[in-house]
């Protein structure tokens, strides 16, 4: 299999040898998917839903999310109790003169924590003319997801581009989605990105609008929500450690500031 970055799309003559998308909701607490047989789109509509690799490395995905996942990848889906809604778009791609499969990234990759309305137009597109038996059905799927796909490699193209140092923080919120119960500190995670403190602490806020602590708390929150819906039995004190706060009364005061619920009442919401 042929990596090819999506900034590096353009330079390949690339050959769609199968495409299949739907809209779905599920309840399904655990997936194990073993070698995935396709690339794969997701975009979130609603609840929540943790992605754990081969290596343990976890990403939470949440609505507006939308994530790629490579062929031959290794994961485990663990959902919460909402109704879990999204579109996935499963496709394989093979390089014309090598003949080699084609995946994108080495690993399950955010390609946009909100994403862009012209993608999730497309999307939407894709679902209502989503591949049939019908020649023209199929050659209309076949225009939205190259108009998808394309969009996706400009989207990340620019990003690598952008002036600043948007793909040094862009590696620190990476870095987060697989890291965040760890304690790092700023001046670890700046170092990481090869920044000063103070213009990485700059420069994070103004990318993403959160301090790096912010930004950590709130990822830390969003697994912590999936974990109380997975287990109703589950201790709030366990969930608070499992995130990455030693103090469970100030999980519980954060819980509540940023999901506007305290998290025996969010137990008790989903119970019943």
């Amino acid at each position: 299999m042929k990596i090819v970055p999506f900034d590096k799309l353009g330079n390949h003559f690339l050959m769609l040898t199968y495409f299949e998308g739907l809209r779905i909701r599920t309840n399904k607490k655990i997936n194990n998917v073993d070698d995935r047989k396709y690339n794969t789109f997701i975009y979130v509509y609603s609840g929540y839903a943790i992605l754990e690799d081969e290596q343990k490395r976890r990403i939470i995905i949440k609505p507006g999310n939308l994530v790629y996942i490579p062929m031959g990848s290794t994961y485990i889906s663990k959902e919460c109790d909402e109704a879990y809604s999204f579109f996935f778009l499963d496709f394989n791609m093979v390089e014309k003169e090598s003949g080699s499969e084609i995946a994108f990234t080495e690993e399950i990759t955010m390609l946009s924590e909100n994403t862009p309305k012209v993608l999730t137009d497309y999307i939407e597109q894709f679902a209502k003319f989503r591949p049939k038996k019908t020649r023209g059905t199929i050659l209309r799927a076949q225009h939205i997801f190259f108009s998808m796909l394309y969009y996706i490699a400009d989207m990340m193209s620019e990003s690598i581009v952008k002036k600043g140092s948007s793909v040094k923080i862009r590696k620190a919120m990476e870095y987060i989605h697989y890291h965040y119960n760890e304690n790092t500190s700023l001046e670890q995670i700046a170092k990481l990105c090869q920044m000063s403190q103070s213009r990485f602490r700059e420069s994070f806020k103004a990318q993403t609008g959160q301090t790096f602590v912010e930004y950590r708390n709130i990822k830390r929150l969003e697994v912590a929500k999936v974990l109380l819906g997975q287990d109703k039995g589950v201790s709030i004190h366990k969930v608070a450690s499992r995130v990455g706060f030693e103090d469970p009364k100030y999980f519980a005061k954060l819980f509540k500031k940023y999901l506007g619920i305290t998290p025996k009442e969010y137990i008790k919401k989903i119970k019943y």
